[in-house]
């Protein structure tokens, strides 16, 4: 049960890790993006500057696209240049980048998606007349390639660190641990040599009050009803006692030698028989639906008929007179799957978080006493999850309970 909380420790760690280095990546990513568009349009403006705009439209009437040379006003150039006249027809081109966009005048910076090119236009006037526009594309492939190696460097940082602290936070967990789990193993060891000191003291009072009981000649009435008091309080006593002695039992790892193949047919009819005469003595009919004889999974006999047996119990006990209780097993994937449906008393829904504590029992249960001592359901689940199976109940007061366990067709044999 440790081992599973510090495993989900560190799941929650690692998912909170993610996040806050998600939102720290992220963050890193849209700065560093946003520099490197600051810096393209920086570039493209460090370009346009030097050029002499009256000096450029002086030539421009004879600038054409298969004579001039552009590379007199931008040498070594890598970026593609336009021009346009004042109503926006293109005049000339040059450069290397395919420019696809018409021309926006009332534009200053554009961004064109294919070819992946950063635009910027420039009127030229005279006087406050419009003579020409002035275009020059940049190719941002290079851009665009520094921006998806950043976001990778982010991702593969994430997850890198990620992965070490959940390593370093899952041993820190296990560290943490360590005295919650000795505090429970010596718990249990002292439940369970508590259990073994009072089994033979509540032996000698329920074997003495039998013998008195037996044997009532002489004895008055009110002796001989302390008596039967005594006997019955340590009935239940013992019967404590036995579901301690099996709770401690089940904080041991899975006994594999002890497994062998159980087949549901068989074990729904033996379930039946033993509660025979407590269904007989409610009136309660016990229906029992297999689906599949055939169906069988692996495991320790009596942890199966003590799992099954006490929710049984539960439901014939919890049951108004004349009611039915429906037992349904089937398979499901790899699980056999075990259905207990009563139509009794039922159980608040504020009581179903603590129905699997030791000891407790609703007030509305307590209302129906049957001698149980709050043990039979703790213990089903304790065998449930030693079975990595699964345990569900779903109630509604005054209408009944259906309890659905599955157990694996075959259980994991680490402990």
């Amino acid at each position: 049960m440790l081992k599973r909380t510090a495993y989900r420790l560190t799941l929650i760690n690692a998912v909170v890790f993610i996040v806050v280095l998600s939102i720290s990546a992220g963050s890193v990513f849209l700065l560093s993006t946003n520099r490197i568009d600051a810096k393209n349009r920086e570039i493209l403006q460090h370009l346009l500057k030097p050029l002499e705009y009256d000096t450029l439209w002086a030539d421009a009437h004879d600038f054409k696209e298969d004579d001039g040379d552009l590379k007199d006003y931008l040498p070594n150039l890598v970026q593609t240049v336009q021009w346009f006249d004042a109503e926006g027809r293109l005049l000339a081109e040059k450069g290397p980048v395919a420019v696809k966009i018409p021309l926006r005048t009332d534009a200053a910076f554009e961004e064109q998606r294919s070819p992946h090119a950063l635009l910027l236009t420039r009127l030229i006037s005279r006087n406050g007349k419009k003579l020409a526009y002035f275009r020059i594309a940049m190719d941002l492939a290079k851009s665009d390639d520094e921006k998806w190696n950043l976001l990778f460097d982010l991702m593969m940082g994430t997850l890198l660190a990620t992965a070490a602290s959940g390593v370093a936070v899952f041993w820190l967990v296990r560290q943490g641990l360590k005295p919650v789990e000795l505090s429970m193993r010596q718990l249990a060891d002292f439940s369970a040599d508590a259990s073994h000191e009072l089994q033979n003291p509540v032996m000698a009072i329920k074997t003495n009050g039998a013998i008195a009981l037996k044997y009532p000649e002489g004895m008055r009435a009110s002796d001989k009803e302390k008596l039967t008091t005594m006997v019955n309080a340590a009935d239940q006593m013992a019967a404590t006692i036995d579901a301690l002695l099996r709770l401690a039992d089940l904080e041991q790892s899975l006994p594999v030698t002890d497994l062998k193949t159980i087949h549901v047919a068989k074990l729904a009819t033996e379930l039946r028989n033993d509660l025979d005469a407590l269904a007989a003595k409610k009136l309660v009919k016990i229906n029992v639906d297999t689906n599949d004889p055939d169906i069988s999974f692996i495991a320790v006999e009596a942890d199966a008929k003590t799992a099954l047996l006490n929710v049984l119990r539960n439901a014939i006990q919890y049951s108004r007179n004349g009611d039915r209780v429906n037992f349904v097993a089937k398979k499901v994937g790899k699980y056999i799957e075990f259905k207990i449906e009563d139509f009794g008393i039922g159980i608040a829904a504020s009581d179903l978080p603590r129905i699997f504590d030791r000891f407790w029992r609703s007030d509305k249960a307590r209302s129906y006493r049957s001698g149980g001592n709050g043990l039979g359901l703790a213990i089903t689940k304790n065998i449930v999850d030693r079975y990595k199976g699964s345990i569900n109940v779903e109630s509604v007061l005054g209408a009944g309970t259906a309890v659905t366990l599955r157990f694996p067709e075959v259980p994991p044999t680490e402990s």
